[in-house]
């Protein structure tokens, strides 16, 4: 939850916990630049929704549509999921559900990391001179350590 105050102090948008008809789990109020969680929600599912929220907030939403819906989703991965934690996570156990568990988030958050942050994000982690991954290491066996190429392994100078 702490990234999605972060992001709401950085927006200039006030945050709020209160009671919302069901199955509302959060709401944006454009003209008082407030969002209001459900208070029955617990962390995760809160931390999900007022990042969902300040969504639409970042672009300005007034009204549902599919179209704005699903950027704020988008955005909400981005929010809540950051690369060197996820890293950590993938490589503790790559399935979706267990990388999930693992950040305190859920499924669906980190399937639209993948899809939509995790490659861009990858492709400006720090390099050094060779282009290497700055974390970037080997098992004893010559398998690339690093989550985003683990499948990789080096066999007699070549990569199989």
């Amino acid at each position: 939850m702490q990234r999605v105050i972060t992001e709401a102090k950085r927006q200039g948008v006030a945050l709020a916990f209160g009671t919302l008809p069901p199955p509302q789990r959060g709401a944006f109020f454009a003209d008082a630049n407030q969002i209001v969680i459900s208070d029955r929600l617990d962390p995760i599912q809160a931390a999900e929704s007022g990042a969902h929220e300040l969504g639409h907030c970042y672009f300005g939403d007034r009204c549902s549509t599919r179209a704005s819906e699903e950027r704020a989703w988008i955005f909400a991965a981005k929010i809540l999921i950051k690369l060197e934690p996820y890293m950590q996570a993938e490589l503790e156990d790559p399935h979706p559900v267990a990388i999930a568990n693992h950040l305190r988030t859920t499924r669906r958050m980190v399937e639209l990391y993948q899809q939509h942050h995790l490659h861009a994000q990858a492709l400006a982690a720090p390099r050094n001179i060779f282009g290497q991954y700055e974390d970037e290491d080997y098992f004893d066996d010559g398998a690339l350590m690093h989550s985003l190429r683990s499948g990789r392994e080096f066999r007699c100078g070549l990569i199989a």
